[in-house]
Formats: C-alpha cells, sequence, structure tokens
C-alpha cells in the first residue's frame, strides 16, 4: 500500500457508522490472524483460506462457531514479510479453478503471490521496520496439495514468475483467475520507486495487469514465453495469444499498465468486470476497471487525466471511474468487490465496496456498465467509519474477501485480529433458499462414528446411497444406507478421503481424514440436488 504501515495489537471497537446503521462485527470471533491480506474459499472445499503477511495460509470452516485453525502452508523462512509496517510479503493466492475436480490434473493447485528473500531481514523491534531497499523478488509460484494429504507440499513450489525487486514497496498482489477464459491475472506496482519502470513494456514486469496462461494450452489459444524481463526470469506458462502487446518488441504478459500501486483486483461475475484499488501518489486514489490495453497513466497522470494522451504512450489511454482527493484525509484506497451476496443485498447489491487505509472509511460505489470504459460511477455513500483512537495507520483495512456464497468479509492489520463483517439492522441471517436449505441440511438425518480402524453410518429415513474416495477421485467404497452402513479400509490407507451421502434430493459430503486408528475428523458441505 501507498501509506506506511504502523504496527498496534489489535483492540475490540464498536464500527459506527456514517448513518447510524452500518456497524463491523466479527464474522469468526473465535478464530485470530497476523496481519492478514487476502481470504477465498477453495473451489469443492468449503473452507476459507487466510493468507498472513509474513507467509503463512491457515484453513478453517465457514461457520460463525468455527474455533479451529489449520496451517495449510508456511513459507515463512523465504518470505520476506511487511511485519505490519511495510507493503511486502505474501499479498495474493488464488486456486486453481479444478482444485479438489477428480482425475483433475489441477486438482490440488494453489497460485501464491509473496516477496521472496533467501534470507528475510527482521525489524530490531516490533516498532521498527525493515529499511525500504530490502532485496526482495516479486515471486509467483504454484504449490501443489498431494492426493490424500493433509498440508500444501512447501518442496512442491514452481516458480512462474521471479522479477528482482529494489523497493519493499508497491507489489501489487492482486491475483484471480477469470472464469470467462481461464486465464489467471496478477497486478503488479512500480517497484515502489522512480526507477523507470511505468509507461514501459519491455523492461521488467511492473506497473501493470499481467495475463497468463498457466495450463499452457498452446495451438491458438497460447504460446510460449518468447522475451525475460531485466532482472528476472519466467517460466512455467504460456502467453494468451490474444493478449494486446503479443508480436511486439515488449514483454507480452502484459494485459494492462500505468499503475502505481494496485494493491487489490478482484472479478465480478455479474457485470463481467475486474476492478482495481490504485493506490495514489500525492493527490488522488482511483478505482479503475480493468480492460484490454488499457493504460492507467502513471507515473504522467494521477486521477483523471487532465491532458491529452502523449504521442508515445502505449495502450489505450484510461481514466478511472472513480477518484478522490487527498485533502489531508483519505490517502489509500484498498478494494473492493462488488457485493452479491444475500445479507445485504436490499442494500449493497450490485454496489462496489471499497476502503481508505488512512481515514478508516468503508464505501460502496455505485456504477453502471459503459460500452468505452466498462463502468462509469453512480456516486458514493460512506458506509462507515472505524474510530480507532491516535494514530490512523492502527489496524486498517488490509483487505476484502468473500466466499462461495458472496459474502463479503474485511481484514484487517495487527496481531491476533479478527476477521469483520457489514451488518446493520436490516441484514439477513437466512437470506435466501439456497442458505436456508444449507441450513437445514446440517441437521443430517444420519451420524457418523469412527469405529476401530474405520468407519459407522447409521440413521436416516428411507434408502440413502453412498460413496468413499480418495482426492484423487479413486472409488474406495460403494454401497447403501439402510439405518447403517460400515466401511473398513487396509490398516496401510491414510489421508484425505470423500464420504458422500446421497438421497431424498439432498446430498452430503464430508471431508475425513483417515489414520491408522481410523477416521478421525469430519466437515460436512451439504447440497442440494437438482
Amino acid at each position: 500500500m501507498g501509506v506506511k504501515m504502523v504496527l498496534a495489537a489489535l483492540c475490540v471497537w464498536p464500527w459506527a457508522s456514517a448513518r447510524a446503521q452500518w456497524k463491523a462485527e466479527a464474522a469468526f470471533p473465535n478464530l485470530a490472524f497476523t496481519n492478514p491480506t487476502a481470504l477465498v474459499e477453495a473451489p469443492r472445499d468449503g473452507r476459507l483460506y487466510v493468507a498472513e503477511q509474513e507467509g503463512r495460509i491457515y484453513a478453517f470452516e465457514n461457520s460463525p462457531a468455527a474455533a479451529q485453525k489449520s496451517l495449510l502452508l508456511d513459507i515463512s523462512a523465504q518470505t520476506q514479510g511487511g511485519f505490519g509496517l511495510e507493503d511486502c510479503g505474501l499479498l495474493g493466492m488464488a486456486f486453481h479453478p479444478d482444485f479438489g475436480k477428480p482425475g483433475s490434473p489441477n486438482r490440488g493447485y494453489l497460485y501464491v503471490y509473496y516477496n521472496y528473500a533467501a534470507n528475510p531481514v527482521l525489524p530490531t523491534s516490533p516498532t521498527v521496520k525493515i529499511p525500504d531497499t530490502s532485496p526482495t523478488y516479486d515471486r509467483l509460484s504454484r504449490f501443489t496439495l498431494p492426493d490424500g494429504a493433509l498440508v500444501f507440499d512447501p518442496k512442491s513450489e514452481l516458480v512462474l514468475i521471479d522479477q528482482k525487486d529494489k523497493d519493499t514497496w508497491h507489489n501489487g498482489g492482486g491475483l484471480l483467475f477469470n472464469p470467462k477464459d481461464g486465464f489467471l491475472y496478477l497486478t503488479n506496482g512500480d517497484e515502489g520507486c522512480n526507477c523507470g519502470n511505468t509507461q514501459r513494456l519491455d523492461k521488467s514486469l511492473f506497473s501493470g495487469v499481467l495475463r497468463l496462461d498457466v495450463d499452457m494450452r498452446g495451438g491458438n489459444v497460447s504460446h510460449a514465453i518468447r522475451r525475460q524481463p531485466v532482472d528476472g526470469r519466467t517460466a512455467n506458462y504460456f502467453i494468451p495469444n490474444d493478449n494486446p502487446f503479443t508480436g511486439q518488441q515488449a514483454l507480452e504478459e502484459f494485459w494492462s499498465l500505468g499503475l502505481r500501486s494496485p494493491h487489490r483486483m478482484t472479478y465480478d461475475a455479474q457485470s463481467d468486470l475486474m476492478f482495481i484499488g490504485e493506490v495514489g501518489g500525492d493527490f488522488k486514489e482511483e478505482v479503475n476497471v480493468v480492460r484490454k490495453a488499457a493504460n492507467f497513466q502513471w507515473i504522467r497522470e494521477e486521477g483523471t487525466a487532465k491532458n491529452p494522451a502523449p504521442a508515445d504512450a502505449p495502450g489505450i489511454w484510461t481514466n478511472p471511474i472513480y477518484e478522490y482527493l487527498h485533502n489531508g484525509g483519505p490517502a489509500a484506497i484498498i478494494g473492493g468487490y462488488v457485493y452479491r451476496g444475500c445479507a445485504n443485498q436490499a442494500a449493497l447489491g450490485g454496489k462496489y465496496i471499497f476502503a481508505d487505509f488512512v481515514s478508516n472509511k468503508v464505501s460502496a460505489l455505485s456504477f453502471a456498465p459503459q460500452a468505452d470504459k466498462g463502468a462509469e460511477s453512480k456516486g458514493v455513500e460512506d458506509l462507515l467509519t472505524l474510530p480507532f483512537p491516535g494514530d490512523h495507520h492502527k489496524n486498517g483495512v488490509t483487505s476484502f474477501g468473500t466466499d462461495a456464497k458472496n459474502e463479503l468479509y474485511i481484514l484487517l492489520l495487527g496481531k491476533d485480529t479478527r476477521i469483520q463483517k457489514l451488518a446493520n439492522p436490516a441484514t439477513k441471517a437466512a437470506c435466501s433458499t439456497t442458505e436456508t436449505t444449507a441450513q437445514i441440511l446440517r441437521q443430517e438425518p444420519f451420524s457418523l462414528r469412527a469405529l476401530a480402524g474405520g468407519l459407522e453410518i447409521t440413521g436416516g429415513q428411507g434408502n440413502y446411497g453412498v460413496t468413499v474416495t480418495s482426492m484423487d477421485g479413486k472409488l474406495l467404497s460403494a454401497g447403501s444406507l439402510r439405518n447403517r452402513f460400515e466401511y473398513r479400509p487396509p490398516a496401510s490407507a491414510q489421508g484425505l478421503v470423500l464420504v458422500r451421502i446421497q438421497g431424498q434430493g439432498h446430498a452430503w459430503t464430508h471431508r475425513m481424514i483417515l489414520s491408522a486408528g481410523g477416521f478421525t475428523a469430519s466437515s460436512s458441505s451439504p447440497t442440494e440436488l437438482p
């Protein structure tokens, strides 16, 4: 982020609303994190994953009563963390869309963007930040969850981008798969210095949005990498053939350019738009819509362009859809998702929710589709302000996240911080048929019990089919539940298995840990069958 962050222990404060109606409350009050930077729900998993700045990723059940989190990946020994004071560390993660899909070669893949250092620099005290010039690499890597394993293998790291970075600031970190084309999109900033990276496509992978084919499809879809960046190396992906600068004397990864510090980038399926919260320099903060070949003007302009595009500016000179001045107050935008959940649909549906790290305001931007620039602003309302006393840097918003139901979560800087959610008197606890059905389904008409070396399922009215499969899709057992079903695996079998019970128009999928002593844990993901 463009404003230096100061670490402080989290105090639990009521969040007052500008209209005396909105508040933020702990979504998972029994779980605490340290400097969380990203939150996503894994496909076919049902759990939420949270990345911490210092290089750890945890998973937990998406339930307000969740009280346990599991460490799924720890790369802190090679992550140049920011310790709440710097804009570096583990900044983004994205699961492959086929994650957890039996039979898919991509079923175990998680992509992570972080600042790599062979020997990370540590602060001399909790209040002293590391030097901005600490050497790092902006690294995009893939990690693999082996079939049947409970944690990602740190040794499985496959490096895609390793870009040497002279400064610990402006590292971007927006990372997502666009479901329309299947490509991976990544934002990176301007290296945190006036190092001649902006308005350049032929030097290094800074100051823009990158678009990659990590599936390496080839043919009429993509082609091999043709050019390496200065002070960097790239491998293990292809370049989409329709990237805008393909065939030019350029790094063909670029999809858009001219960005200073694009801390967050998110995709809204309903509008088919990608949004960036672009942290400004001395004057303005921006909300940008990602477009093919868009040039968002940095370093020549900040905010709405006052002058025509320079003749030598690559791409399409593009204004933000919304901007705001600093004026001694707001000075570091944190994007941001278009809200598509149901708990606050009436008040926030279809609005882009973002925050400002300095003013501590959370706001909602109304927008409408616009052919030339993707969208246009229809006004902004301030929802609430975080009333932290003293230094306004303490415990500021670092990011937002969503779950599979598109409910929105707010991540805060600090030690022992709680993930927050928005609420007002009209917020619905059970707000849709799907959600209501899921609540009913959790009251399963049967029970699962570990036997010595096995599993027993009892109960149920009527006939239910039962299958037990490994995480790679191999069928281990199948049968019918008529009051009782038993499965005893080989003594040598262990790992993660899926137990699916289906019948009466519903299905329950349990993730269970199989060890020599039998099944030791379970998490249920109920669904309604079509």
